[in-house]
């Protein structure tokens, strides 16, 4: 069973159990790219940024984040929470069970965070 989100996060960092994440974004403002990790993926949330290792660790101050949103499952599709940044970076991330999704999605709510309806009745729900 993994642990719950600290709160207040330690200075070094908390690393949310993910199995997955999927990363969309745009090269040199226009292009659009695409990668995903199922091997060795990682989201860390620090007391002012997460970083999100897919190819490579990106780190993102979270007055930078837009919006969160909800995917539930659906057939042939786990659920997942999406972090969208102002720079038009997005990840999915498919954290390792529903209990940590909830965990994730009531850290996302207890911080303000831009919430679509789906992940704020997500967050309220858990």
């Amino acid at each position: 069973m993994a642990l719950p989100i600290p709160r207040p996060l330690p200075a070094a960092g908390f690393t949310v159990p993910v199995d997955r994440i999927d990363s969309s974004f745009r090269l040199w403002g226009f292009l659009p790219g695409y990668s995903h990790n199922d091997i060795s993926p990682q989201l860390v949330l620090y007391p002012e940024r997460m970083a999100v290792k897919v190819m490579q660790t990106s780190h993102h101050e979270y007055t930078a984040l837009r919006q969160v949103d909800y995917q539930p499952e659906g057939f042939l599709r786990r659920a997942a929470v999406v972090f969208s940044f102002a720079d038009h970076t997005e990840y999915s991330i498919k954290p390792s069970s529903v209990a940590i999704t909830r965990d994730l999605l009531g850290f996302c709510h207890e911080r303000r965070f831009a919430l679509t309806p789906a992940a704020r009745q997500a967050a309220q729900a858990g």
